[in-house]
């Protein structure tokens, strides 16, 4: 990633929101509440300074686009539906690609869930100046448990469209695993630990102060 050391880049961002909620009883995670907001709100907050925003999932609220700006924030749904994070990902790219504007090199990818979406995006963008001269293909959140988050990196969009069609020419797309794609890029880590606090299940919600109980009807 070729980044001045003191720079920020300029990037987009794919924000993936289109999971069923299974171990949620089906919630729309992207419409859960914490502290007022809905978590899609608070991402699309975090990713204010992203040049263009593809949300992949059901489409936001007119409200919410407009708040996080329309002319910067698109929506698309991956084929086939419910197909997992690596569909999600082809979905959001291709949407970027189908704008008039160039797309940019560095390509931001956030989960719904996050709890602290504003911590996150901050550290990984201090990792992407810190590594700018080592020429990663991704710069993959470690999680306080040492475990990689392929769901909170920052990715170099050539090679990931480059992997993403290798992978689908190698078993296809739909149900797989994020590891796979890594399998062949150059990665480095930004060990973000409470920054890749999610909400998986009703526990969680509970420990992060996510409202189960309370979801954001959707405007009619």
């Amino acid at each position: 990633m070729s980044v001045r050391p003191d720079a920020t880049p300029r990037f987009d961002a794919i924000v993936l929101a289109g999971g069923r909620g299974s171990r949620l009883g089906g919630l729309d995670k992207a419409r859960l509440v914490a502290g007022g907001r809905m978590l899609l709100e608070r991402s699309l907050d975090a990713l204010a300074a992203a040049d263009r925003v593809v949300v992949v999932g059901p489409a936001p609220d007119a409200a919410v686009l407009e708040r996080a700006g329309s002319e910067r924030v698109r929506s698309a749904l991956e084929a086939p539906r419910f197909g997992g994070p690596v569909p999600a990902l082809v979905a959001g790219l291709g949407e970027l690609a189908a704008d008039a504007r160039t797309p940019q090199d560095l390509v931001l990818v956030l989960a719904v869930d996050l709890v602290r979406p504003a911590d996150a995006v901050a550290g990984l963008l201090r990792a992407v100046r810190a590594e700018s001269s080592i020429g990663a293909d991704a710069i993959v959140a470690v999680d306080a448990a040492g475990v990689r988050q392929p769901v909170l990196a920052a990715y170099r969009r050539a090679p990931l469209v480059i992997a993403l069609a290798e992978l689908d020419a190698d078993g296809g797309l739909d149900g797989a695993p994020l590891r796979r794609l890594l399998a062949g890029f150059e990665v480095a880590e930004a060990p973000l630990g409470e920054a890749c606090d999610d909400v998986d299940t009703p526990e969680d919600a509970a420990r992060f102060g996510v409202e189960t109980a309370r979801v954001a009807e959707r405007a009619t």
